[in-house]
């Protein structure tokens, strides 16, 4: 059964001009009696994609967020969720590499990985990434993280920007990394 509203921060995402382009329901992944299917929200920076439009640059997605719940048929039972916790944390990296990747990056790797606390106080494990982007003949370096925590469900969430590059069309780059952490937060 899908939630009835994605668990992200919707305030802080329309005020943001961000807009969702994407809900999935999905099987994820089957372990020997345990299926594990997700609930996603994908968001993107439209406010970034009209402004750099606007100025000349290409009409595509520059930013993503995304927001996912695990569901597990059946339930997990007591103890059940330390038992796949690290089937789940390396199935969203190798997920997220791959989605980056199918989003045309190039040469995406995996650079660090930490822990960082959520609204909730949940404790998250993050992985960030780097890559490349051609656009228009240039290649930008892009960088993508990505958390899981567990609140009771798993939760997956993270998300990619430009390094730089996109000043020429809009000025200064603003602090991805700082608002992609905000969301993240948020959602837990």
């Amino acid at each position: 059964m899908a939630p009835e509203s994605p668990p992200v921060p919707s305030e802080q995402l329309a005020a943001a001009g961000w807009r969702r382009i994407d809900h999935r329901s999905e099987s994820l992944f089957r372990l020997p009696g345990l299926n594990v299917f997700g609930e996603t929200w994908i968001y993107e920076d439209a406010t970034l994609r009209r402004r750099i439009a606007a100025e000349g640059g290409p009409d595509r997605l520059w930013r993503f967020f995304f927001a996912t719940e695990l569901r597990f048929e059946p339930s997990l039972g007591p103890g059940g969720a330390a038992m796949v916790r690290p089937i789940v944390v390396r199935g969203a990296r190798e997920s997220f590499a791959d989605e980056l990747r199918e989003r045309g990056i190039d040469d995406v790797e995996r650079t660090e990985t930490g822990t960082l606390r959520t609204e909730g106080g949940h404790r998250a494990r993050t992985a960030g990434y780097r890559g490349r982007l051609r656009v228009d003949e240039v290649e930008l370096p892009i960088a993508g993280w990505v958390a899981v925590w567990n609140d009771g469900s798993f939760r997956v969430a993270g998300g990619a920007y430009p390094e730089s590059g996109i000043e020429r069309w809009i000025g200064t780059d603003r602090e991805f990394r700082t608002e992609l952490f905000s969301l993240i937060r948020a959602t837990g």
